[in-house]
């Protein structure tokens, strides 16, 4: 965690998942995916360039696609969703909206986390393939990149 910065970029960042990218993506919006009172808040409307972070939203993962898929978002747009992101137990599952609900159902979920939308999700590592990629732990080189150095113990990340 770095304190100030919301966990909408710093999550993506942590996972390779750029919010904007030159040719892919030129906005990014954040929504929470919980409103007052539990209602699924109304979604964006799509847009190929756009990236969407949905913060608190993997309680209610499957009724936020279906509002997503019912205003015209594409069923094959890739995602992930980013859990306990910062943490050496950071998870990143990495899919299409379409499969979204069945790969955190599969895997489970371990909050805290959030869902991000949209191309730029995949733009860093091209997949193209698979229902979807679960990848555990936390990059090593991110804390390289901040402190120059990683200090591990044998059988962390």
């Amino acid at each position: 965690m770095i304190p100030g910065l919301t966990s909408a970029l710093t999550a993506t960042a942590l996972s390779g998942i750029p919010a904007t990218h030159r040719g892919v993506a030129d906005q990014i919006v954040i929504c929470t995916g919980t409103g007052r009172k539990g209602v699924i808040p109304q979604p964006p409307e799509y847009s190929k360039t756009k990236t969407v972070v949905f913060l608190m939203a993997l309680h209610r993962i499957e009724e936020l696609i279906t509002s997503l898929v019912g205003i015209g978002w594409p069923e094959d747009i890739p995602c992930a969703v980013v859990e306990r992101a910062s943490c050496r137990d950071q998870r990143v599952i990495r899919t299409r909206i379409r499969d979204v609900s069945r790969a955190v159902e599969s895997v489970g979920s371990r909050p805290p986390g959030l869902l991000g939308v949209g191309w730029a999700c995949w733009v860093l590592d091209g997949r193209k393939k698979d229902d979807w990629v679960v990848e555990e732990g936390l990059d090593g080189s991110f804390w390289v990149a901040l402190n120059g150095s990683v200090n591990r113990s044998e059988g962390d990340v």
